[in-house]
């Protein structure tokens, strides 16, 4: 390996990925201190002020970080090293701070439940979180700084008009998605679908990019074809009940008109309607959910009609104040908040670890990283936030999974060796990943996008998953595009 030449956007990732971990580290320490001042036990509402100042300098710190670099250069915003440190900021800052700042009803509706942290399990989840993204981050520094291959030098943009592509992905991935994923899905069909085509689901959404790019930047047909394909397509989203399908289906576009207007004021314009969809939806896809799976007994299956039916009836209840229920619960308005906060999962894989019920590798790794077609005996995938939760509710039938992030589960596989090991491994895959994500916005060879949204992805929600199911499983489909895509320039170089 070779020290890498960096040049100016080069060196503003790698200044501020060694801020970021010497901001996490000195929060680490921070909650550190407040766990040995309170080791002999401190009330509620002493830990509550003491876990106020740390969230907040997570929240303050590692937007400052982001702020300055896209402030430098937008493209650098779609860096996996920046999207880490967003997700730091969104989920285990703000996030967060539901345990403490909640309003009555939601701390009530916590409680009730099986994954509600507490003020002092939330200290000992923000010791496990800072931990493992000191190591991360500063894993993600070494291979960031080391040279592996060759990137695409030089504008290539002619290999295929951004039109063509974005066209592509649109159409392409529309007629995938709702010509085979959702009818398959929804019970319309009982075809099984390839998990490797399950995970294109997304591609509609990397063309709404584009055209929302291309819009931004004056592109005539762009500017009406947009609108005129993705509000219908936002509206089937909102029908899966799927609060990161709807994410992303407005959070591309928003990027995408950021990155052609480079307007910090259009960007704030679609978090604001993102935020607001976000909290509107979550009550709303909850008890949709569950009048799906009362009208088919099967998980996510019923047809369009009666998803609409159910969908406008969760609404109507919600407009004339009325108690939406789940399991004879009233949810609470904050809920969208507490959905943030991965805290109380990671409290309980702690639990269990100590408590002599650690789990093991479910399958080998490499499951993970070979298609089926490759490797026609491959043994089938189980999900582990599922057996997560039938473990924690002690319930073998339950259909729920629960995310625990890559650190709750390094501790759940090996206490806190295990949060080092898996933190470094993802570190280093996302270092890897940030430099090359780097060169391929610099090629302005939109071809590449899928591979550097693939990467972002990993870097802002996979880790909020498990290791060996969101990160290898995503690593696969990095590794898949990537060979789709050289063997397609390789194709158009030798049409020439």
């Amino acid at each position: 390996m070779q020290k890498i030449r960096l040049n100016g956007s080069l060196r503003c990732i790698k200044r501020s990925v060694s801020m970021g971990a010497v901001l996490s580290g000195s929060i680490l320490i921070y909650f550190l201190l407040v766990s040995q001042l309170c080791r002999n036990g401190c009330t509620d509402y002493t830990l509550t002020a003491l876990l106020l100042p740390g969230h907040l300098a997570v929240i303050a710190g590692f937007a400052l970080i982001v702020w300055r670099v896209v402030r430098y250069n937008p493209d650098l915003m779609f860096s996996p090293a920046i999207g880490f440190m967003v997700c730091c900021a969104v989920f285990f800052g703000f996030g967060n701070l539901s345990t403490i700042l909640s309003d009555d009803s939601t701390q009530y509706f916590m409680a009730l439940g099986l994954y509600h942290p507490g003020e002092a399990g939330q200290l000992r989840a923000d010791v496990l979180t800072f931990f493992g993204a000191t190591v991360l981050l500063t894993a993600l520094n070494f291979g960031f700084s080391l040279r592996y291959g060759e990137f695409p030098k030089g504008r290539a943009a002619s290999a295929l008009p951004a039109r063509v592509i974005s066209l592509t992905f649109v159409l392409g991935g529309l007629a995938l998605k709702y010509g085979v994923l959702i009818p398959a899905r929804w019970g319309y069909v009982q075809w099984v679908v390839p998990g490797m085509l399950s995970n294109l689901a997304q591609v509609p959404d990397l063309g709404f990019f584009l055209m929302a790019f291309m819009a931004a930047r004056g592109d005539r047909t762009m500017r009406w074809m947009f609108p005129f394909l993705w509000v219908p397509y936002l509206g089937l989203c909102l029908l899966e009940f799927s609060k990161t399908t709807v994410m992303f289906a407005v959070l591309m576009p928003a990027l995408g008109t950021f990155l052609g207007k480079r307007s910090f004021k259009s960007l704030a314009i679609w978090l604001v309607f993102a935020g607001v969809l976000f909290s509107a939806t979550q009550n709303v896809n909850l008890s949709s959910r569950k009048a799906v799976y009362s009208y088919s007994g099967i998980e996510d299956q019923a047809p369009l009609e009666q998803r609409v039916r159910i969908f406008f009836q969760s609404i109507s209840e919600a407009g004339h104040d009325q108690a939406t229920l789940v399991d004879l619960m009233s949810l609470p308005d904050q809920l969208w908040w507490v959905r943030l906060n991965y805290a109380g999962p990671q409290i309980r894989a702690m639990e269990l670890y100590d408590a002599g019920m650690g789990t093991d590798w479910l399958v080998s790794p490499l499951a993970y990283l070979i298609p089926r077609v490759l490797w026609p005996d491959k043994p089938e995938l189980v999900s582990p936030g599922q057996i997560f939760n039938r473990t924690v509710s002690r319930n073998d039938d339950t259909i729920g999974r629960v995310a625990i992030t890559i650190f709750g589960e390094g501790y759940w596989l090996m206490g806190w060796a295990g949060v080092a090991l898996i933190s470094a491994c993802t570190g280093l895959i996302l270092g890897v990943l940030t430099r090359q994500s780097y060169f391929y916005m610099e090629s302005k060879n939109f071809i590449y996008l899928p591979l550097v949204l693939v990467a972002y992805k990993m870097a802002v929600m996979d880790v909020l998953g498990f290791f060996q199911t969101n990160i290898l499983g995503s690593l696969s489909i990095y590794i898949g595009f990537r060979v789709t895509v050289a063997t397609l320039l390789f194709m158009l170089k030798g049409a020439r």
